[in-house]
């Protein structure tokens, strides 16, 4: 018997495109589990999952439509988006996690003010909800001119999402009201690297550097170290490995 979890994505993604209700469950299963982002793949497949077989998925029908949901934001598939936010508000009236795509939906369209009454509302009712309280940020990075913006086939939208692009300039606010809340993302490397890019836009290099080694010293991937060099050759830090991690003076 084959282990679905060995088998690399691309196959999966080759038999859900094939067609077949399995397939495609199977597929949209393993991003979810492999921490994946495809928003093109999940919404073919995903669509063709909702709209052929909706009364075969039983409880599989949900995650779908939150996934389906998601790829739409970041697709910028505006029907796909109110078509699955509306079956899970039927479905989950109260849930905090539907009412937190409600304001993700609020971000993609760039009104940030209310998907922060979203967040701070769900906040009230639990407020050790960081995820919420993650998002509550993305929303006020957006608001204060940090969030850039993307191109989608269907036009140009903010990023609303955590990791945001700085497509355009950061203004001096939206750096303090990131910097401001980063005490309660200590651990969060995506918030350090957000910092990081914020201080690199508005020029102060020496900050950045500082937030970049955060990044490096807390997870050392290869690909968040490349922009760590040019912000120490700005402000003539030195870099160099003690024990394995980056040390700069």
């Amino acid at each position: 018997m084959t282990d679905v979890a060995a088998v690399p994505i691309s196959e999966l993604l080759h038999d859900a495109e094939k067609g077949g209700c399995q397939a495609g469950i199977t597929y949209l299963q393993q991003l979810r589990l492999r921490k994946m982002v495809d928003p093109h793949s999940v919404l073919c497949i995903g669509s063709q999952l909702l709209t052929k077989y909706s009364g075969k998925l039983g409880d599989e029908k949900w995650p779908v439509l939150e996934q389906v949901l998601l790829a739409s934001l970041q697709a910028g598939a505006d029907d796909w988006s109110a078509y699955c936010l509306k079956s899970l508000k039927k479905r989950f009236p109260k849930s905090h996690r539907v009412q937190r795509l409600v304001g993700q939906c609020n971000e993609a369209r760039g009104d940030y003010d209310a998907a922060e009454e979203v967040y701070e509302g769900i906040m009230e009712e639990a407020s050790d909800d960081m995820v919420t309280e993650k998002r509550k940020l993305a929303a006020k990075l957006g608001e204060t001119g940090v969030v850039g913006r993307r191109t989608t086939p269907f036009g140009t939208r903010p990023t609303y999402h955590m990791v945001v692009v700085l497509l355009q300039p950061t203004t001096a606010g939206g750096v303090e009201a990131l910097s401001s809340d980063i005490a309660n993302f200590q651990t969060d490397t995506e918030v350090w690297q957000q910092v990081a890019m914020a201080y690199a836009a508005q020029g102060q290099v020496q900050q950045a550097a500082y937030c970049f080694e955060e990044v490096i010293h807390r997870t050392d991937p290869v690909d968040r170290s490349f922009p760590y060099p040019s912000c120490c050759t700005c402000c003539n830090r030195h870099v160099f490995r003690t024990n394995g991690r980056r040390v700069s003076r």
